[in-house]
């Protein structure tokens, strides 16, 4: 069977809101793509994450909850570091021949 012509394909008319259409045709240059084909997978790409129950904007707001956990992360990576100075310092304190004795040689 042949390919479908041009001519054969459903054709919608589309009002992009002011700056839309450029930022599609970056996104189209950038993936090597027309901007018709570009938009035809943008809508590919949304109806696949409804139909998968992961819809676009869930995945949006996904992507924030993990930012903000990352940054949670890098926080208490470095309040555990600070504590484990402090530790370390208390430690010094507690038994100051400890250390002397882990880096003696034998003899």
């Amino acid at each position: 069977m042949s390919e479908k012509q041009v001519k054969d394909y459903d054709k919608f008319n589309v009002r992009f809101p002011d700056g839309m259409r450029d930022a599609v045709a970056e996104r189209a240059k950038r993936n090597g793509r027309s901007m018709n084909a570009e938009i035809i997978q943008i809508i590919e790409d949304a109806i696949a994450a409804e139909e998968s129950g992961f819809p676009a904007g869930d995945a949006r707001e996904l992507r924030a909850v993990i930012r903000a956990k990352d940054e949670s992360i890098y926080e208490y990576i470095g309040v555990l570091e600070k504590m484990t100075r402090v530790v370390d310092k208390l430690s010094k304190l507690a038994f100051p021949d400890h250390d002397d004795k882990e880096n003696k040689k034998p003899t």
